[in-house]
């Protein structure tokens, strides 16, 4: 495989008898062209080939705003969304808000950290739950929520910060 604009092929795998290979490492919203051809004993076949485009994926995404660093300019989430957002500089707060409209259990999650971030989920004002696990490991805050106004809040612990990867918010009600 190779990036369209490449004239330098990368090989993905061979002498095997596998139907698919993961790749890792592509760029995010490239167009790449990849071929496939057997080798067998009697000789090997002409190459078939075509095209991919890796999906994009947007950092900061569109909740990442540059009101959000209070809960007054919190953007509202949808559930069950990837947020896509970065803590830069080590300052930073980023507050997401989301209305539970029916009473139940609710899980907040904070992946893909690229620094040592926290997160805490206030009602209002009032801190209800705090997630803190050392170094990169993921942060989940789960319970039953009555129905309100709810603020998710990332932020770096000791001013952890990275001004170019993004971590990942999901609010799963």
């Amino acid at each position: 495989y190779k990036t369209t604009a490449s004239g330098t092929w990368t090989t993905a795998a061979s002498a095997t008898t596998a139907t698919s290979q993961n790749l890792t490492g592509l760029s995010s919203g490239t167009v790449y062209d990849w071929r496939v051809r057997s080798n067998c004993t009697g000789g090997s076949s002409t190459y078939t080939a075509a095209q991919f485009t890796t999906l994009t994926s947007a950092c900061p995404g569109t909740y990442d705003v540059s009101t959000n660093g209070t809960r007054g300019g919190a953007a509202t989430v949808p559930f069950n969304t990837d947020i896509k957002g970065r803590i830069s500089p080590s300052s930073d707060n980023d507050y997401y808000k989301f209305v539970i409209s029916t009473a139940g259990t609710c899980t907040i999650t904070l992946t893909t950290l690229p620094a040592d971030y926290d997160l805490k989920l206030y009602r209002n004002n009032t801190n209800i739950a705090t997630s803190e696990n050392a170094g990169t490991a993921s942060e989940s805050i789960s319970g039953t929520l009555t129905t309100g106004t709810y603020y998710a809040r990332v932020y770096g612990y000791n001013g952890a910060n990275n001004a170019t990867v993004c971590y990942t918010l999901k609010v799963a009600p």
